[in-house]
């Protein structure tokens, strides 16, 4: 399989809205989402310099969201002792048909490889919520470690990360 991300455009919007409310990513994800709130926030991030986000193709065909920010730079509570060089994702698979197939840890694992090569990233973290255990499960399957507990603006989350060296040992 090929994973490909490609940067969100307005054309994605009412595919976003709908992701956003299927179970499996609203019960993750803060709750159904309006399409006005879909296309307020994604407008945000595509005039950030910081905050970027992206379609998951696999093989040419939309299966979920990618979301990467610069964590050294992003503020708002978030990660506020990551030194520079570490970027913060967030995920989710928005195809049902998608969900347990491995997906979610293969592009995981090659989107932190995509910020090692081309944004110089030294180290990359996640932080789902503690009892999302598919998320965290398809973390470690992508060699991300758990490091601590964490309180971030939505609440606790499970920080893990995987490093530079790391992601090389197993590409």
């Amino acid at each position: 399989m090929k994973y490909e991300f490609r940067p969100v455009t307005e054309e994605d919007f009412p595919l976003l809205h709908w992701w956003h409310n299927q179970p499996w990513v609203a019960d993750n994800w803060d709750g159904p989402r309006t399409l006005a709130q879909v296309t307020t926030r994604q407008r945000e991030k595509m005039s950030s310099a910081r905050d970027f986000a992206f379609i998951v193709c696999c093989d040419g065909r939309p299966i979920g969201y990618i979301q990467c920010q610069d964590c050294f730079e992003f503020g708002g509570g978030w990660w506020p002792d990551e030194p520079p060089g570490t970027w913060g994702i967030d995920t989710f698979i928005g195809e049902e048909d998608c969900l347990d197939k491995g997906h979610g840890s293969a592009c995981v694992h090659a989107f932190a490889g995509k910020l090692f090569r081309d944004m110089g990233a030294k180290k990359v973290i996640i932080d789902p919520r503690p009892d999302n255990i598919r998320a965290i499960r398809a973390y470690e399957k992508a060699e991300f470690r758990a490091v601590r507990e964490i309180t971030t603006p939505d609440g606790r989350a499970l920080l893990m990360e995987i490093r530079r060296s790391d992601w090389e040992k197993w590409t």
